[in-house]
């Protein structure tokens, strides 16, 4: 499920040698599935397993970032920064999904992933997947990957914005794996869309009204990522 590294904010993710991660309590969007408005995170550690570590693991800033996908899930971003927050581990940011929504309706794109393959209706439904990055103090790369995931079942999931009731069928690819799209997005505004496993090189893409919470990794892999990110014993 990897795709190069250069790709690496935009992937679904993987397992990590070592994993800082942001736990991204959703409690709201804009007029969708999730009520309110707001996206509260704390920044947590985990280990290869992704079970949580001491958050002293870790005691450099990072900074995040959310890139804006217009639509697409896997392709690159209209506006590659989106929302920057520098944070330390165990600090806890909120976001105001309803106050993004200007700046989302404005990159905003008809489905462009996958054309002919994978379909949306209604085809003028413009979509925005929520991207993730992180860097070091210096500007450089911090992780070798960057994904979201449900720490519970430790499957991927991602946000996405739609402006309007859709659905996206078909098969696709995500970098060399093939991608299976029953995705219902049944209102506008914010959703869930978790990404499971169905055999070898093989994924589902499906909507998840019912996600609370997800969680932020950003993979750092052997020496190099002690070297990238000032690792503390």
């Amino acid at each position: 499920m990897h795709e190069r590294r250069a790709r690496a904010v935009f992937t679904a993710g993987g397992l990590a040698a070592l994993v800082m991660v942001v736990v991204v309590s959703a409690l709201g969007g804009i007029a969708s599935a999730l009520a309110d408005g707001d996206i509260t995170m704390a920044v947590r550690v985990l280990d290869a397993d992704r079970q949580a570590v001491p958050d002293t693991a870790y005691t450099k800033d990072v900074t995040l970032y959310f890139p804006f996908l217009g639509g697409t899930f896997f392709g690159e971003a209209q506006d590659a920064m989106g929302i920057r927050k520098r944070v330390r581990v165990g600090d806890r940011l909120r976001f105001d999904l309803a106050a993004l929504g200007g700046r989302v309706e404005a990159v905003a794109r008809r489905w462009r992933d996958d054309p002919g393959a994978v379909t949306v209706s209604p085809p003028d439904a413009r979509l925005v997947r929520f991207g993730t990055g992180s860097a070091r103090e210096d500007g450089s790369p911090f992780a070798d990957l960057t994904f979201t995931l449900d720490l519970e079942s430790k499957e991927t999931v991602f946000l996405v914005y739609t402006d309007r009731p859709c659905s996206i069928r078909g098969e696709g690819r995500m970098g060399a794996t093939k991608a299976d799209y029953a995705v219902d997005l049944p209102r506008r505004g914010f959703h869930w869309v978790r990404v499971q496993l169905a055999g070898a090189d093989r994924v589902r893409l499906r909507a998840d009204a019912t996600m609370t919470e997800a969680t932020l990794g950003l993979q750092i892999i052997g020496r190099r990522g002690e070297e990238r990110g000032g690792l503390t014993p």
